[in-house]
């Protein structure tokens, strides 16, 4: 970024990136395309929870987000986890497919610009063995994505991409941005008409479920209402005892609804006493608390319990 004039700083909404010039018709520095790549990191510890986002607790596992695209300036981009893989650490090996005997490799990594950053012949013998240690891409590669290529002496190609995190970054990172910053984008930048990247995680759905306790009052009909009108996708009220004794009359939807900070649906409980009908407006979920289990159908699903005292 020093090499190209160009200047990071947060914002209130993200981050912001400039390119510095002399002259205002000045033209960019970038004549060719370049990556730029970014950790992202999380300081919500119920970011998970209310984020589709499920991965596997085994560190390495992390969301890569890519924009290779040429992008025009002044618009909006939004970017969507491209894909979910679990990153190599610089201090591993890859496999391949091993040639013929008695044939040479020549391997050779480029990043998703195309640019080559490490060719190497293999002899035979390296080639049989199948394997390529990445510690040689030392101060040669940034974290991110890369693309190998491997190719026999007779023309035989192989090709696959890797994703590759330095060891420091596997245990703090949630994932990595990487944006190619096209020439003709860099010189939108100059005149302020730098395109947006917008980041887009989808919203976590869970099935709400409802613990009512009647209290000292008795209750003939328990409904629930959605905006004004009755729901019907739901299951009770059942009767259940709860492990502290307690007993509770528990509705649940049957379609998952969204954790989102302000829901724009309203939820309402209607009781039947002797009074006749009263409405309560009901809670929303907290992203705080979130019960992993299973669905009429057997398959994995996330609960929202919420108790509440009539």
């Amino acid at each position: 970024m020093n090499t190209y004039g160009l200047r990071m700083r947060p914002s209130s909404s993200g981050i912001e990136i400039y390119q510095g010039v002399k002259e205002q018709e000045a033209n960019s520095k970038i004549d060719v395309p370049i990556v730029l790549s970014f950790f992202l990191n999380n300081s919500d510890p119920t970011f998970k929870n209310y984020t589709d986002v499920d991965l596997p607790d085994d560190g390495a596992s992390k969301i890569f987000f890519a924009h290779t695209l040429p992008a025009e300036a002044d618009t909006v981009h939004p970017i969507s986890p491209k894909s979910q893989v679990a990153f190599t650490s610089l201090q591993h090996i890859i496999q391949f497919s091993p040639p013929p005997d008695d044939t040479s490799l020549t391997i050779k990594f480029h990043t998703i610009t195309g640019e080559k950053i490490y060719e190497e012949v293999l002899s035979p013998e390296d080639a049989a063995k199948g394997i390529f240690p990445l510690f040689n891409l030392n101060g040669r590669a940034d974290d991110g994505q890369l693309l190998l290529n491997l190719e026999t002496e007779d023309g035989q190609t192989q090709e696959q991409r890797l994703f590759i995190l330095s060891s420091q970054a596997i245990p703090r990172a949630l994932g990595v941005l990487q944006i190619v910053v096209f020439p003709s984008v860099a010189q939108a930048l100059i005149t302020g008409q730098g395109p947006v990247y917008q980041l887009s995680f989808s919203p976590r759905e869970t099935f709400w479920r409802y613990y009512f306790f009647p209290g000292n009052s008795s209750f003939e009909q328990l409904k629930l209402f959605k905006n004004g009108e009755a729901l019907t996708a739901v299951s009770g009220p059942v009767k259940v005892r709860l492990p502290n004794g307690n007993e509770a009359q528990v509705m649940t939807l049957q379609s998952p609804m969204a954790l989102l900070e302000q829901q724009a649906d309203r939820l309402e409980l209607e009781v039947v006493n002797s009074q006749g009908p009263l409405k309560i407006q009901l809670p929303t979920p907290n992203a705080e608390r979130l019960i992993p289990g299973q669905d009429e159908n057997g398959q994995q699903a996330f609960y929202s319990d919420m108790y509440i005292y009539l």
